[in-house]
């Protein structure tokens, strides 16, 4: 296999899809510092188990 080939191209449903399925856990793990840095009583007894 040469390193010249053409990439083949991706439909828009499936680049959208790929972004959104990458964001979610980004967001989902800034949302859980986010929290921690609050620090209500509630996440911090629940992230110390």
């Amino acid at each position: 296999m040469s390193t010249n080939d053409p990439i083949p191209p991706v439909s828009k449903a499936a680049l959208w899809t790929g972004r959104a399925l990458s964001v979610l856990p980004s967001l989902m793990l800034v949302m859980a510092g986010v929290m921690m840095f609050m620090q209500n009583p509630t996440v911090v007894k629940d992230s110390a188990k």
